[in-house]
């Protein structure tokens, strides 16, 4: 693991960013420099957890990025996403924790956007947005619009009809995970969906206006890919 970086007081990160990844290192570096590149909001580091990586490439794209902001945290075995969102929460240093997946990019407004939020309204637990979709060639195909749905209303629509909610755009206050707790490693695939269940009846979901946040890629290895649908409904 990286030292953990000295920042005088006023300039401690006030967001994390986290980003698990295990082999795959195809897209890692523009996840990275998606995060690196944020316009408009400086005050956030970025927490790389290497859960298990066999790959050799994953280490040198992450090595590749000399910048004080990046550290890196090695599962000496793959324990699954869950755990390495647990990892990441557990070294997150802000009050602020936001994800992307491996394979994703941040739009440049992104921190800034959502941040926003939370300084607008303080008490807000979770913040989320829309996702541009994009191919392996980092090609537009499409959208995936999400929604401001009110607390109640959140929940029936979680529990009734549908996760709307996209996971990678999402921004926790630490408070979230202090009062709900962390994602259970027993759920491979749906944990987010098990975590929104919990944290929907305690605190107020807000969207992020002004279209996507993120691009979330399309390339037929996603974990959510339609050759786990039956595990992913076995879970729910």
């Amino acid at each position: 693991m990286a030292p953990v970086p000295s920042y005088p007081r006023s300039r401690e990160p006030r967001v994390t960013v986290g980003i698990a990844t295990y082999n795959r290192d195809t897209y890692l570096a523009e996840a990275i420099e998606s995060v690196l590149a944020q316009e408009g909001f400086d005050r956030f580091e970025l927490v790389v957890v290497e859960d298990g990586t066999t790959n050799p490439r994953v280490g040198e794209v992450v090595r590749s990025f000399a910048d004080s902001r990046v550290r890196v945290v090695r599962h000496p075995s793959n324990e699954g996403i869950a755990a390495a969102y647990n990892t990441i929460v557990g070294e997150a240093r802000g009050e602020l924790i936001a994800l992307l997946g491996d394979d994703d990019r941040c739009l440049p407004d992104r921190l800034g956007r959502q941040v926003a939020i939370f300084n607008r309204h303080p008490q807000t637990g979770v913040v989320h947005g829309d996702a541009s979709i994009i191919d392996g060639e980092g090609r537009e195909i499409g959208s995936w619009p999400s929604a401001e749905l009110y607390p109640g209303q959140l929940l029936r629509t979680l529990v009734r009809r549908h996760n709307y909610l996209i996971d990678p755009t999402r921004m926790v206050h630490r408070r979230v995970y202090e009062t709900v707790g962390r994602y259970d490693p027993s759920y491979r695939i749906s944990q987010d969906f098990h975590f929104w269940l919990r944290a929907a009846r305690r605190f107020r979901f807000r969207h992020t206006p002004g279209g996507p946040v993120i691009c979330l890629r399309r390339h037929g290895d996603n974990l959510s890919d339609e050759r786990n649908q039956e595990q992913e409904r076995l879970e729910v």
